[in-house]
């Protein structure tokens, strides 16, 4: 779905280079008959913001993911200025194009609704944190604070349910962009910076939950004979993962109330509050670049 969309969007900006180039030319006739043809400034930082994007789609780190996310805002950005282009405008106002922009807003609302589940996972992750560090400073001992590492415990499940919930809402989104159509040029470079801005969101969303519970097909023999290089893999993952070293730390502590192992807990604990506070900025510029976008459209198509 993502190349589909991707060659899609390529042509597109070529299309919306054209006809801006036409614009352009048609401005300057009277000075110059030999103007040449160029790209317009914007399609080509839409096209290398997205390239970025794409290389770096795979994230599994808090650094990268955090990139990522201000990678999206400047891609936004740039889709903001493209839409106060005349013929921008025209293009969405079209009748033809009435339907696809309005799944295009519903996919917008959707994905502002992700984005509120992210903040909130990481509002309630901050908080029960900040919790146990605080009691882990008051006590001096490592008795007693299994009932402690218990509830921060539960509380990452109960967060993690409500991400689960939202990577299937993104799932929804995405299906609804694989579905074909006859797409305008602007329509479909909108469709497609939807699509990217799924895949970042979705990444944030599995680093701050963890992967998923092992499913019940881990049990075929295909999945078996690769179980170790899965391991290699998770174990790779976790140290990566602030949230789940943290996890981690926790539970060997559950299993022994050893002093060294709470100093540890306390460590993974600073660690990942620092990935927190830079994911929750992310989340929030990109959360108000998104509602600017959707006002925008929705002032163009009611005009």
């Amino acid at each position: 779905m993502v190349r589909g969309l991707q060659q899609i969007a390529k042509q597109s900006w070529k299309h919306i280079s054209l006809l801006h180039n036409k614009k352009m030319a048609a401005s300057y006739h009277a000075r110059s008959n030999s103007l040449p043809s160029r790209q317009h400034p914007i399609v080509s930082q839409i096209d290398e913001n997205l390239n970025r994007l794409r290389a770096t789609q795979s994230a599994s780190t808090s650094s990268l993911i955090g990139h990522n996310l201000s990678g999206l805002q400047d891609l936004h950005e740039c889709v903001d200025v493209l839409l106060q282009f005349p013929l921008t405008q025209q293009a969405l106002a079209q009748e033809k194009q009435r339907e696809m922009v309005e799944e295009l807003l519903d996919g917008s609302l959707m994905l502002l609704d992700v984005c509120t589940t992210a903040k909130d996972a990481l509002l309630q992750t901050k908080e029960c944190t900040q919790e146990l560090q605080s009691i882990l400073r008051r006590r001096r001992g490592a008795e007693g604070l299994a009932n402690e590492f218990r509830k921060y415990l539960t509380s990452r499940k109960a967060m993690k349910k409500a991400i689960c919930k939202a990577l299937k809402n993104l799932k929804h989104i995405q299906n609804k962009l694989s579905t074909p159509g006859e797409n305008g040029a602007v329509i479909s470079v909108l469709r497609y910076v939807e699509a990217v801005t799924i895949s970042v969101l979705e990444s944030v969303l599995s680093f701050i939950s963890g992967p998923e519970a092992e499913s019940k097909s881990s049990r075929w023999s295909l999945v078996l004979k690769l179980m170790h290089q899965k391991k290699v893999m998770c174990e790779d993952e976790q140290k990566a993962n602030k949230f789940l070293s943290a996890e981690a730390a926790v539970r060997s502590c559950i299993k022994s109330e050893n002093m060294k192992h709470v100093e540890n807990v306390q460590k993974e604990l600073q660690s990942s509050e620092l990935s927190i506070q830079d994911l929750e900025e992310g989340l929030e510029t990109l959360s108000r670049h998104m509602i600017k976008t959707r006002v925008t459209v929705l002032n163009i198509i009611s005009c």
